[in-house]
């Protein structure tokens, strides 16, 4: 019995197939039009994937497909294993054909990394560059929240949802709570990512990380794809240092999927959630806007 394009979509996502096998997959079941079926809807709760990233799939697997037939180049055979770094591959394409044919191909043989990427796109787009680096944010986010969303349902069961925490003054910005399906704050998260986008040390802000850390049940450090192990490895040194043995850290490597380089280990203490609702009451960038009357 042949299997149904949910079904597929779902086992794709749970065997970790790479992003294109995904895209794929939508793009055919996109194309049947089945009448009174919202297909987008389906394919975001098998796959766990926002529609927005799911369209970003399709997008660059119909740009691949346009580049292969330009340099009459057989079908797949410029398909990145990863797709952040395949997005910008096809983005440095539209800016420089020849160093974008080269990045594909590379991509494609793993001889290319994230980093080498941005480097050619600085090169590139020159002054322009400095103005994508915003959009260059949001694309990473979006993508690292993707992966942690998955693995908040792994650590604290199905049913639980991560979304992204309210800006608060004094600590690290990019930051996540989950909550369970009862609406409880059962863990939080801080992320991490490299340079350029954000300096030559990301762990400058790692204290302000620990110090959240006591507020919530349990917590993790997500390292961002332009890390390595061995930053991952530098991040334990340092918590070990500030005593957070608590604090767990989970690696998010550019070939995609996870590394849980340490798990969170929830000590006996308190209940600080009311504290740290408190905190975000009191001192998030919002309500400080509201009281000074800034725009």
């Amino acid at each position: 019995m042949k299997k149904s394009p949910e079904t597929r979509l779902r086992e794709a996502r749970e065997t970790g197939q790479p992003w294109h096998v995904i895209g794929s997959i939508l793009r055919e079941w996109s194309a049947t039009g089945v009448r009174g079926m919202d297909v987008w809807q389906l394919a975001t709760e098998a796959t766990e994937l926002s529609e927005l990233m799911l369209r970003r799939y399709i997008s660059a697997l119909d740009r691949l497909a346009e580049i292969e037939t330009s340099h009459a180049l057989p079908p797949a055979s410029l398909l990145p294993p990863t797709f952040g770094p395949a997005e910008l591959a096809i983005r440095l394409y539209s800016r420089d054909p020849v160093a974008g044919l080269k990045a594909l191909r590379a991509l494609k043989q793993r001889k290319i990394t994230l980093r080498d990427l941005r480097m050619e796109l600085r090169k590139s787009e020159g002054h322009a560059y400095e103005g994508n680096r915003a959009r260059e944010r949001t694309v990473l986010v979006a993508s690292c929240s993707e992966a942690i969303t998955i693995q908040a349902r792994k650590f604290f069961g199905r049913g639980t949802v991560s979304q992204r925490r309210p800006s608060i003054q004094y600590f690290q910005t990019i930051g996540f709570e989950f909550r369970n399906s009862q609406g409880f704050i059962v863990g939080g998260a801080d992320l991490y990512v490299g340079s350029p986008l954000y300096g030559p040390n990301p762990f400058n802000t790692i204290a302000q990380s620990v110090l959240m850390a006591t507020y919530l049940p349990a917590f993790y450090l997500f390292l961002g794809p332009e890390l390595q192990m061995s930053d991952a490895e530098h991040a334990v040194r340092v918590l070990e240092v500030l005593q957070a043995h608590s604090v767990g850290i989970v690696l998010l490597p550019e070939e995609g999927g996870t590394v849980v380089v340490r798990r969170a280990k929830p000590a006996r203490k308190q209940d600080r959630t009311k504290d740290y609702l408190s905190i975000l009451e009191h001192l998030s960038i919002e309500r400080a806007r509201t009281v000074t009357g800034e725009p």
